[in-house]
């Protein structure tokens, strides 16, 4: 753990700050006004796997994943990484409920939901339905 007052060059969404430190918690229950918008997103990894997670800055988090600063332990050996949904939220409980409803999704639910979005790639025959955990 860090002294108070000094931060890791990477900000988990426990650590999110406004200007003053706010987790995002206190931001959606006590925040007076602060408005917060949050992202569960699903990600295609370069070995074609599926990774689902939050953030409240999806460029950023993205970078992260790439470039292997900060992002999930998961990704860090499979990148390039590549965005292929988002949904917008607008609370803490709504965007863990979602991701949590997401990652309980098959590989086919998965690319299915994101084949709704503009520019998201087709599922091809050749993907089977075990080929990827969460």
């Amino acid at each position: 753990m860090q002294p108070s007052g000094e931060h890791s060059p990477c900000r988990y969404p426990a650590d999110i700050t406004f200007g003053v430190e706010y987790s995002v918690k206190q931001a959606m229950t006590g925040g007076r006004g602060i408005e917060v918008v949050l992202f569960v997103y699903i990600l295609e990894c370069s070995d074609r796997t599926l990774y689902t997670g939050w953030t409240n800055n999806l460029e950023r988090r993205l970078r992260e994943h790439n470039e292997g600063r900060c992002g999930a332990k998961y990704t860090a050996s499979r990148r390039p990484v590549r965005l292929i949904y988002f949904e917008e939220l607008s609370s803490l409980s709504e965007v863990l409920k979602r991701e949590g409803q997401i990652k309980k999704l098959s590989r086919k639910e998965k690319l299915r939901l994101a084949g709704g979005m503009p520019g998201a790639r087709k599922e091809t025959a050749r993907q089977g339905a075990n080929e990827e955990p969460n």
